[in-house]
């Protein structure tokens, strides 16, 4: 471009209007006449700079970063405060359209100023009308971002809540398709294992004992497994209640080695059960939910054990002084450890193995047997009595799973009284009365008709549903 045209150019430009055209005309050769295209940087922040630009075509952009703080055109100028200040710039510029500026150096703007000191006065002039343009401009972009984030935010909430309601609904249609289909199943399998009883009753011949005995074993196991997942779904809807009675922690070990020694012997373990030093025989808890854990910890030990020995521990300390208003019993911390010989759990899967459903093979259910629930509710049976379980293991070199939950100790006046009236509570109390059985299902009818006979002296009428309960009444 001609010098001529950049003097002409300034001198259409409100702040260099005033300057003498020698002045321009003297320094124009020290000017330069840029281009630059659509997107490219003009001034970038955090530079320091030696020039100001006066935009002569186009229109250019300022921002920090991704922030537009303002947008000037044809006339207008930047880069003036890196003349009047040598720190680093605050802004960037870049090019909206394909845009051309003149570069006035520091050298050529001091000696406009020289013939012109009112030039400041019409550069800050400049300037302020700039902020207040920017300014607004922030204040718009401010607003027009927050909407956009309140939008996201009503968008993203909504989504959350209609994943929750979807997530919780379908725990709900999980919880009862569980409960309905164990109580579907429970019902012929009380019949299977009802008659099976009746039967191996009457005296059976030893081949036949055999098979029924297999009968009653496999559906034992399957009644098992139904009441597992029961159990899991009471939990997880918090239908299950943690009694405080008085128990003896003796006869509760004892019970537990009853029940477990047939398994053990049958596969030549050796399970050892073992009461510590200055442990309460008679503790208040909930004995059948502790059976139910240790059976499931312990079964689960011999299920996994091919040799060697399963030992249930349990060592206490004495945890803390109650109110006297409760009859000023200690709390006892109980300790429980059931430790195994067997195969092991990987370390990777000690992390998981108290999920719902998890065994530490694919194949485990197919070996072993089982639903992959006893330890997910051994779990949440302890945690629902105040208590912590933990396992520790290394494959090949056997496990053992520990639990800690807390006693208060009990009342041996209490627990003999409530023995006493158990052992009152057979089956002779029901003899000379008349009942009304109500059960739609025939074969439940023929077990529940022959057991009460068999226990009691008693006469029976039985109803098939409601409308007969109500007729007979």
């Amino acid at each position: 471009m001609e010098p001529a045209n950049i003097v002409q150019l300034l001198k259409e430009t409100e702040i260099f209007r005033d300057i003498p055209v020698t002045v321009l005309q003297d320094s124009v050769s020290y000017m330069q006449l840029l281009h630059f295209e659509a997107g490219e940087p003009i001034v970038r922040k955090n530079e320091t700079g030696n020039c100001m630009f006066v935009i002569v075509k186009g229109k250019v952009r300022v921002h920090d970063n991704d922030y537009a703080i303002a947008h000037m055109e044809r006339g207008d100028f930047f880069g003036e405060m890196s003349l009047l200040d040598s720190s680093p710039r605050s802004m960037s510029v870049s090019a909206s359209e394909k845009v051309e500026v003149i570069g006035i150096s520091q050298e050529i703007f001091y000696t406009f100023l020289k013939h012109h000191p009112a030039l400041i006065k019409s550069i800050m002039a400049g300037v302020n009308k700039r902020l207040r343009t920017q300014n607004q401009l922030l204040i718009e972009e401010f607003k027009s971002r927050e909407q956009e984030l309140k939008r996201q935010v009503e968008k993203q909430t909504l989504l959350y809540r209609e994943q929750k309601e979807r997530a919780e609904q379908s725990e709900k249609f999980k919880q009862q398709f569980l409960a309905n289909m164990s109580h579907e199943i429970r019902t012929p399998m009380n019949a299977v294992s009802g008659i099976t009883s009746l039967l191996l009753a009457k005296k059976p011949r030893p081949d036949q004992h055999h098979y029924l005995e297999a009968i009653s074993k496999s559906s034992d196991t399957l009644l098992h497994i139904i009441n597992d997942i029961l159990d899991i779904s009471k939990i997880e809807a918090g239908k299950i209640e943690i009694e405080k009675i008085d128990f003896s922690l003796k006869e509760l070990l004892e019970q537990v080695k009853q029940t477990l020694d047939f398994k053990a012997e049958e596969k030549g373990l050796l399970l050892i059960t073992r009461i510590g030093k200055g442990v309460p025989d008679v503790l208040i808890g909930d004995p059948v939910r502790l059976n139910q854990v240790m059976i499931n910890l312990g079964g689960n030990a011999i299920k996994f054990t091919e040799k060697g020995s399963i030992t249930i521990e349990v060592e206490s300390k004495e945890a803390n002084l109650t109110d006297e208003t409760a009859g000023g019993f200690h709390d006892f911390l109980l300790t429980f450890h059931i430790t195994d010989t067997g195969i092991g759990i990987p370390e990777k899967k000690l992390d998981s193995i108290f999920e719902s459903f998890t065994q530490v093979y694919s194949s485990d259910s197919r070996r072993f047997g089982g639903s992959g629930l006893g330890l997910s509710i051994s779990r949440q049976l302890v945690e629902l009595q105040g208590g912590k379980i933990s396992v520790a293991s290394e494959e090949g070199c056997g496990t053992t799973f520990s639990f800690t939950i807390t006693c208060p100790a009990g009342s041996a006046e209490r627990l003999s009284h409530r023995i006493q009236q158990e052992q009152k509570a057979d089956g002779s109390i029901l003899n000379g009365l008349k009942i009304l059985l109500a059960e739609d299902d025939e074969y439940n009818r023929v077990v529940a008709v022959d057991t009460l006979k068999l226990k009691a002296a008693i006469e029976i009428d039985v109803a098939l549903n409601g409308e007969e309960v109500i007729a007979l009444l």
